[in-house]
């Protein structure tokens, strides 16, 4: 399974600012976002994992599914990730770059 751009967007949109949270794929390439405790207790669950959306900082709502640059950046790092699982490859699961 693998995920859009419009996926990306939409899991952004989803987000509420006030939780710090990861967005991650699941082992399945399921998008989802994940309280930052959630993660450090299940980290086997998901391979790939972007750098942290800290509450406050406008990386998750409406208002940031909008900026293009940020879904196109978040997009670009997490498919090069889930790419890199599939095909078995060692992962740098903390992508931000």
């Amino acid at each position: 399974m693998s995920f859009t751009k419009d996926d990306v967007k939409n899991l952004i949109a989803s987000g509420v600012d006030n939780v710090d949270q990861y967005p991650v794929v699941t082992k399945e390439g399921k998008l989802v976002l994940v309280p930052v405790s959630e993660y450090q207790s299940n980290r086997e669950k998901y391979p790939v994992r972007y750098d942290s959306f800290d509450s406050g900082n406008g990386y998750v709502g409406k208002k940031a599914s909008k900026d293009k640059a940020h879904v196109s950046a978040v997009y670009k790092d997490l498919l090069s990730g889930w790419t890199q699982y599939e095909n078995g490859e060692t992962v740098n699961n903390h992508l931000n770059y």
